[in-house]
């Protein structure tokens, strides 16, 4: 009966080879899939400008797989208002900030924004509850607790960066 030997050079390359491809199927692909849905995402939200409507400006942003989606209101330290779109992927959160130079009588879906700012912070934490706020969507209620953060220019607590990628104008 024919046995295959190996030497261990050889046992050694194929174990290699085996484990790069376990890594490869298991980390490596869904990271590169989510990396590139998110370039794609990044890659559409320079299609937003000023004076778009939030209802108008959520057609525009390209995505694929489910994640986490939620809107919200708030106001800048200035007084601005703004009406927040949140993407929420499990490595990161992205916020489409719609600034109004004033409170929206009417629908603020359909009124027109004075600026555009897109942030890109932390994800949102498992269970997240709110300091300032009771109930509500915890990736909105994060967004709302981050606003002065992003429109403060400052860092959250241990290093969490936010960081501006996109703004118009």
């Amino acid at each position: 009966m024919w046995r295959p030997q190996f030497r261990l050079r050889s046992l050694l390359i194929s174990v290699t080879v085996c484990a790069v491809l376990a890594w490869v199927g298991v980390v490596g692909w869904p990271w590169w899939q989510l990396y590139r849905e998110q370039a794609v995402f990044e890659e559409s939200l320079k299609q937003l400008r000023a004076g778009t409507t939030q209802r108008s400006g959520g057609r525009l942003v390209r995505h694929e797989t489910p994640f986490t989606k939620s809107m919200g209101g708030g106001s800048t330290p200035t007084g601005e208002y703004v009406l927040s779109s949140v993407y929420s992927w499990e490595n990161a959160c992205y916020c489409i900030c719609y600034v109004l130079s004033r409170q929206p009588a009417g629908d603020p879906l359909r009124i027109p924004t004075s600026r555009i700012e897109v942030y890109r912070l932390p994800p949102v934490p498992p269970n997240y509850e709110s300091p300032n706020l009771a109930g509500g969507f915890p990736a909105t209620n994060y967004v709302r607790d981050s606003l002065p953060k992003m429109f403060g220019g400052r860092q959250g607590k241990s290093g969490e960066e936010v960081v501006l990628i996109y703004s118009d104008p």
